[in-house]
């Protein structure tokens, strides 16, 4: 889930891996958070965990995932180490700083400007900015935002961050899309509105981008 798993896959992959390891489990995915439930035969009685993941897109750590999940299906490695390399993974630092994704970000907006939407020289910079702004406040600022995260910590504590996140990416959307059409109201009509308010905001839209 901190990876970008996709959630179809995620209750048969852990299914998979119970069997393997003849763990008596049942496994439950809800958005950001996987409910486990181990059963013991012998004292009929369970034990249930909450598992909860920010959602994200690191396809190079969800590759080093899957690779240590196939290791234990195939009794390349144990369950101990592969569970080693799995915290190892989730406490390593990201391959690229906030600011360089940041930079990425920008520069996708400027060049999907003008040839995905026609945009102009002047569109161009205006969306890359506001992707700039948005890739900044969804990787630095939503994370740490005590008012996103109070709001939706008491309407449902398991989906806090993942609710600030997609509150933070609506907030700026709409901010470019009313940046958009101030600046497409000039009667000048030197900037476009479709192309500053879809190219600004691609970045919200990963499956897209891998797609394309």
């Amino acid at each position: 889930m901190t990876f970008g798993a996709p959630s179809h896959r995620i209750e048969s992959q852990l299914v998979a891996a119970a069997r393997i390891l003849e763990i008596n489990a049942e496994f439950i995915h809800l958005p950001s958070v996987i409910i486990c439930c181990f059963g013991d035969n012998d004292t009929m009685t369970s034990e249930t965990h909450f598992v909860k993941g920010a959602g994200g897109l690191a396809l190079g750590n969800l590759h080093k995932v899957h690779l240590i999940y196939r290791a234990v299906l195939h009794d390349e490695i144990s369950a101990r180490k592969a569970t080693q390399q799995l915290e190892e993974l989730l406490s390593a630092e990201p391959l690229y700083s906030v600011w360089f994704r940041c930079v990425l970000s920008f520069s996708l907006s400027v060049l999907i400007c003008p040839l995905a939407f026609g945009g102009s020289f002047l569109d161009m910079w205006v969306a890359g900015s506001g992707a700039f702004a948005l890739c900044y406040l969804q990787l630095n600022v939503a994370t740490k935002s005590t008012m996103y995260n109070n709001v939706f910590e008491c309407v449902y504590p398991t989906l806090s961050l993942a609710c600030a996140k997609s509150c933070t990416r609506i907030t700026t959307a709409m901010f470019m899309s009313f940046t958009a059409r101030g600046l497409s109201s000039i009667r000048s009509q030197i900037f476009c509105y479709e192309a500053i308010s879809s190219a600004g905001i691609i970045g919200i839209l990963p499956g897209f981008l891998i797609r394309k």
